[in-house]
């Protein structure tokens, strides 16, 4: 009996596709199935390539990102880098010399708000000399000037700044870094 249940479980569902093949509502649903299937395949494919552009796309952004902040980085060290070559090439540099040439093109030096050269002096001392002061100084204010002391030029003979041949950034200077947090 259970043998012959199936088979007319069988029958009646094989009578009803049959039947339903020749309605029109059986090709509605075949298209709608179809249709269904291939749009939701294409909304995942696309979705898929999308968020690979995105991500593409942010990569780029940030490799032009760290591209540009080198850049920057580069043109703010490189007329730095030709004021040290410039007392390198001195046999007998002198402070005020040096200064009269930075002062010739102002514009090189723009982006500075001074410039200062430490040296030893011919008595062994430590001593400075301002090469260069921007004209927009005064407008600024001395908040975003750094005066130099006995404290800065200790700092920056801790650091080693006199032994190194390359350029080098002050750390942990409390004093100027206290004076740009209260201008900004």
């Amino acid at each position: 009996m259970s043998m012959q249940g199936a088979e007319n479980k069988y029958n009646f569902l094989r009578r009803l596709l049959l039947k339903d093949r020749r309605s029109p509502y059986f090709a509605q649903f075949i298209f709608l199935s179809v249709g269904l299937f291939l749009t939701l395949s294409a909304f995942f494919i696309l979705e898929s390539f999308v968020r690979a552009l995105i991500e593409q796309e942010q990569v780029r952004v940030s490799q032009d990102f760290v591209e540009e902040v080198v850049g920057d980085f580069y043109a703010q060290t490189s007329p730095i880098e030709g004021v040290a070559a410039l007392i390198a090439l001195s046999d007998n540099p002198n402070p005020d010399e040096i200064g009269r040439v930075l002062a010739q093109k102002p514009e090189t030096y723009a982006r500075y708000t001074q410039i200062i050269w430490f040296y030893k002096a011919s008595s062994g001392r430590w001593a400075f000399s301002h090469l260069f002061k921007s004209p927009e100084r005064n407008e600024m204010g001395s908040s975003a000037v750094i005066q130099p002391n006995s404290a800065l030029l200790k700092t920056l003979l801790e650091q080693g700044a006199h032994q190194s041949s390359q350029m080098t950034m002050p750390r942990n200077m409390k004093p100027f870094r206290a004076r740009q947090l209260r201008q900004s």
